[in-house]
């Protein structure tokens, strides 16, 4: 498998709803793909029929509450693909390319492992301001090109699995 996306979840109803579907509408991506879904409430309702053997769908629901970086672990404890997209619960896809593009940049770049996202206003489509202790914000903000970072942020990210693995062992 090439690609898992890992969504954290806990009490968002439509929000929910909302990522999923823009992660379904989302084109040319590798197929199978999985989508890995951590219940933090244990009560998750979303409607995800699976399209064909397009993809799969794992729903975790963990003992408690294990919060965002808890919750992303596990999920990617359980993922098998090559690449791992993991979203926030009430972050959506704006346009029907984007993870194909994010795949795409991990192809041209292969020592990169990781990338994360701009935040984009949902009725206005404008960047939204990032909240980083970086002293170059504004610099930061204009970039459209992999450079390193020493954090992680964003509402959505690309991970080359085989890049926190090999992290993870070490």
């Amino acid at each position: 498998m090439q690609l898992s996306f890992i969504v954290v979840t806990h009490q968002r109803g439509a929000l929910l709803q909302a990522c999923l579907d823009s992660i379904l509408m989302q084109t040319d991506l590798p197929h199978p793909f999985e989508i890995i879904l951590v219940d933090n409430g244990g009560n998750a309702k979303f409607n995800l029929a699976e399209n064909q053997g397009a993809f799969q769908v794992r729903h975790l629901r963990p003992a408690h509450n294990l919060n965002a970086v808890g919750g992303r672990n596990l999920g990617m404890q359980h993922a098998q693909g090559t690449f791992w997209v993991l979203m926030d619960d009430d972050a959506a896809w704006h346009a029907p390319r984007d993870v194909a593009r994010l795949l795409a940049l991990f192809a041209d770049q292969p020592r990169c492992g990781a990338v994360a996202t701009h935040s984009l206003h949902p009725r206005t489509g404008a960047v939204l301001p990032l909240d980083l202790p970086h002293p170059r914000k504004r610099w930061l903000q204009q970039q459209h090109r992999p450079l390193p970072v020493p954090y992680f942020y964003g509402v959505a990210h690309g991970l080359r699995a085989a890049a926190i693995q090999k992290r993870a062992s070490t």
